[in-house]
């Protein structure tokens, strides 16, 4: 009985130590901070609103071209990947990237030179309020490489509570907080790739807050298992309300 307790608590100490690890670093938002081995590169996008990107980007219903794509805005960002709608509807809105009335399609790609020389994993994250009915995406992530059509379906995927209050605009009874939806690809059998492009199909009226790429030119897991993100929120919750019971006294 003392070495399951001692083995439990063990477990439990991992998580939050796994949790907070996740906090830390360049992670945006309630993003994961995968910490990739060997030589890595991030790329992020965040406050896509009117304010920021101005009207050049359409305004409602936002069926016009963008005029290029949108260069990663934070701190750390490498620079060298772009995000683009390729059709549908789409435009920076008051509070985030609107995409009202059809199935809208983005993509981010790799616009400049690697110092990768190689890239073996890419995980990308999209922290989004859902449209119509609930749905998110029509079409979910794929990646590419090499100047390809691979559309190559992600080898691990996570979902995590997300950073965001949000209405329908169209349905002002759905309410609620934003998803992350986390996806990660290992290109390590692949060869030598030297580029890549992630492309998503979004459900109408859905709405897009922020994004996080990270490559690297080794492999290795980082999207939690399904039992492992529940054991990792388990433990946040309950540091934190040991820090609230803290703060009571």
């Amino acid at each position: 009985m003392i070495m399951h307790h001692r083995l439990r608590n063990h477990v439990f100490a991992l998580a939050v130590a796994a949790a907070l690890a996740g906090i830390a670093g360049h992670a945006q938002a309630a993003f994961l901070n995968p910490s990739l081995p060997g030589a890595s590169e991030y790329e992020g996008w965040s406050d896509m609103t009117i304010t920021r990107l101005g009207a050049s980007y359409g305004t409602f219903p936002g069926a016009s071209p963008w005029p290029n794509a949108i260069a990663p805005n934070e701190s750390g960002s490498a620079g060298n990947a772009g995000f683009n709608k390729v059709s549908g509807n789409g435009f920076p809105s008051g509070s985030s990237l609107y995409a009202p009335f059809t199935s809208s399609v983005f993509e981010i790609e790799n616009t400049d030179t690697f110092s990768l020389s190689d890239i073996e994993t890419v995980v990308f994250q999209i922290d989004i309020g859902p449209g119509d009915g609930g749905n998110f995406f029509d079409a979910a992530p794929t990646l590419s490489y090499n100047g390809g059509t691979q559309s190559l379906a992600a080898d691990y995927t996570a979902t995590a509570s997300g950073s965001y209050p949000f209405t329908n605009p169209v349905n002002p009874t759905e309410t609620g907080t934003t998803t992350i939806f986390q996806y990660q690809w290992d290109l390590s059998g692949l060869g030598a790739v030297t580029d890549y492009e992630i492309q998503w199909t979004t459900h109408s009226h859905s709405q897009t807050y922020e994004l996080q790429v990270d490559v690297g030119d080794t492999f290795a897991r980082v999207i939690p298992e399904p039992g492992s993100a529940i054991l990792m929120s388990a433990a946040l919750l309950t540091l934190g309300s040991a820090r609230v019971r803290r703060s009571r006294r």
